[in-house]
């Protein structure tokens, strides 16, 4: 038997049209960074008292499937779990949905055995960018049940590949954040050291009932939330502080491009939530970092297209 060696890991991915369906083969190739999803079996503890201090047993109860998973962003491969982040996807604009049953399964090569994840919906997404590095995928999976497998893993390859990188020409790379009293411009382009796009898609994870010890299928179990965090290197001005201060409601967007492919998230309505306070923490240079809250689309008419909390473009 081979030994697990992460280094000729592969990981592979096909839609579902149903929890629980029968297994077909992955038809995706996704390269990844790490994965940490793991089978949880509570037990349920025998607290009958019956005349003595040891404990019996356990019973088995409830498998519950969780983990994360990271890979580097790409122009070309992402758009699946992007589809099933976000809940719809035309022509390559990623769009909210407040139906949320996007379903995929998953399988990862790790040698002893093909690990078979079936029935995998996305909880969060995270993509982040740090100066001088790639944008990350981070993702937040609840999974319906895993099984080893000793079958070959499918032969599959990837045509084209194109890393997304944070650190660019002004021209090919860009952050702009502005009040809502014009469409963004040039202008409102602002230099940051670290961008964090999240969303919470508040999937439950613990539906259950009395003819399975998995899970059922996750359902929406409140308000998505969708955020932006971000790092200004240098403080340099009190125009977020100011806006913080009158709670201005803001608009934003992100745009990458390699020379072929482009990438642009839109942010239509956010308020700040937290942060931009410019601690002194040291000699050193004093930064500005804080969060804000991403909202339905009510009062920017400069972003009318978008009616939710934002919308990604990869063309």
């Amino acid at each position: 038997m081979p030994d697990g060696l992460g280094h000729m890991s592969k990981a592979g991915i096909k839609d579902c049209s149903s929890w629980g369906e029968a297994w077909a083969a992955v038809d995706e190739l996704i390269p990844f960074n790490s994965e940490s999803i793991n089978q949880n079996i509570e037990m349920i503890e025998n607290m009958g008292l019956e005349g003595s201090a040891s404990k019996i047993a356990p019973d088995l109860g409830l498998i519950k499937i969780p983990g994360d998973w990271e890979l580097d962003f790409d122009y070309y491969y992402p758009g699946t779990l992007l589809e099933h982040a976000f809940g719809a996807v035309s022509t390559g604009v990623y769009t909210f949905t407040d139906a949320f049953a996007k379903i995929f399964r998953m399988e990862i090569d790790k040698q002893v055995s093909r690990w078979r994840f079936d029935g995998v919906m996305i909880d969060t997404l995270e993509l982040s960018g740090r100066a001088g590095e790639i944008w990350k995928m981070r993702l937040g999976l609840v999974c319906r049940s895993i099984t080893r497998s000793a079958t070959a893993f499918p032969s599959l390859s990837i045509a084209n590949r194109s890393r997304m990188r944070f650190s660019n020409s002004s021209s090919n790379s860009y952050f702009r954040l502005a009040d809502l009293g014009d469409a963004l411009a040039a202008g409102d382009k602002m230099e940051m050291s670290e961008i964090t796009f999240r969303i919470n898609n508040n999937l439950t994870k613990d539906l259950a009932g009395n003819q399975q010890r998995t899970i059922l299928q996750p359902r929406r179990g409140g308000f998505r939330e969708v955020s932006l965090s971000i790092t200004a290197p240098i403080y340099t001005a009190d125009t977020i502080p100011a806006w913080k201060d009158a709670g201005t409601t803001l608009q934003a967007d992100i745009y990458n491009t390699d020379g072929t492919k482009t990438f642009k998230l839109e942010l239509p309505e956010m308020l700040i939530t937290s942060g931009f306070g410019a601690p002194v923490e040291s000699a050193g240079v004093l930064s500005l970092q804080g969060e804000l809250g991403c909202y339905r689309n009510l009062t920017n008419t400069n972003m009318a297209a978008i009616s939710d909390e934002a919308r990604i473009t990869i063309t």
